[in-house]
């Protein structure tokens, strides 16, 4: 899973100026960015034509809907679109002010269905099961396979741009300081390789060299970097940038099940709990944003 959390929504009252959905969807924005920290898109739609147009083109976390839209069950179109022909999973709410909500309705897989039927000025409550909704795929999306997946995505992503920024740097300038500095660090860190690879050979400790990295690496491209960032008098950010992204991937590469606990924990013993796993989305979003700024800084000095 990614960092984002899309969901869509179809009403065919959603933009009316009296109805209640829009305050729902702020809300339900303010939550995931602010509390959990995720990058949150809401796309809405009046008709199912429009939706399935959508959701043909990109996966989507939850998908909301009004089960009688145009006072019809045209929501039961929905379902069958998304189990039957697409064979997606996503979780689907289903609201309705009418009270034979899933009474009749025939389709194709319920499995991951929520119905809720309004009553009365009900839709504070309808806000309410909309959120523990979330909350049930946040604790999903919290476990360790789905965490390890996303740092790794999200990580992977900011290599390949950190690496892209270096190149096209070297490209437009010819920097003999940030040159030097960068092939000092690579005979530094092949010569240091070297050594220990020739003591674990005399000591026959070939565990210690399997599946050792010995690339230009993203922690060296991180140096190289912090080094552009000074030489053009940017705010230099790497130092937080190797503790909150490149270590803590090291950390969930690396992290072992606790079969008593049943909880994932680092080598140190760091427990890898909804709490951190929100402190993990919101460092990289930060570094996301970083990063994305010093190549439009350095694209402005070129």
């Amino acid at each position: 899973m990614k960092i984002d959390y899309k969901v869509i929504w179809i009403d065919d009252k959603f933009e009316d100026e009296e109805s209640p959905f829009t305050d729902i969807r702020d809300y339900l924005v303010d939550y995931l960015e602010k509390e959990h920290y995720f990058k949150v898109e809401i796309y809405t739609f009046e008709n199912v034509n429009n939706f399935k147009d959508a959701v043909i083109k990109q996966d989507f976390d939850l998908i909301i809907t009004d089960y009688h839209l145009n006072d019809g069950k045209l929501g039961s179109e929905v379902i069958d679109f998304i189990r039957g022909e697409k064979n997606i999973s996503t979780e689907i709410f289903f609201y309705s002010a009418k009270q034979d909500l899933g009474a009749d309705t025939k389709l194709i897989n319920n499995n991951r269905v929520t119905f809720y039927t309004l009553t009365g000025n009900s839709y504070r409550d309808l806000r309410s099961e909309i959120k523990n909704l979330i909350d049930l795929t946040l604790r999903k999306f919290n476990h360790i396979v789905a965490m390890r997946g996303m740092i790794m995505h999200e990580t992977s992503n900011l290599d390949g741009e950190s690496l892209e920024i270096v190149n096209e740097y070297f490209q437009k300038k010819n920097d003999e300081d940030i040159c030097n500095a960068l092939f000092d660090e690579i005979i530094s860190f092949h010569k240091e390789k070297l050594s220990k690879a020739e003591k674990y050979k005399r000591n026959s400790r070939i565990e210690k060299i399997i599946g050792d990295p010995v690339s230009f690496s993203a922690a060296q491209r991180a140096n190289t970097l912090s080094n552009i960032i000074d030489k053009e008098g940017f705010v230099n950010f790497i130092s937080d940038y190797k503790k909150e992204i490149l270590i803590v991937r090291n950390q969930f590469a690396h992290s072992i099940l606790d079969e008593k606990k049943q909880i994932f924990l680092s080598k140190s013993g760091k427990e890898f709990n909804e709490d951190l796993c929100k402190t993990i989305r919101k460092d990289i979003n930060k570094h996301i944003k970083n990063i994305n700024e010093l190549s439009l800084k350095l694209k402005d000095i070129y």
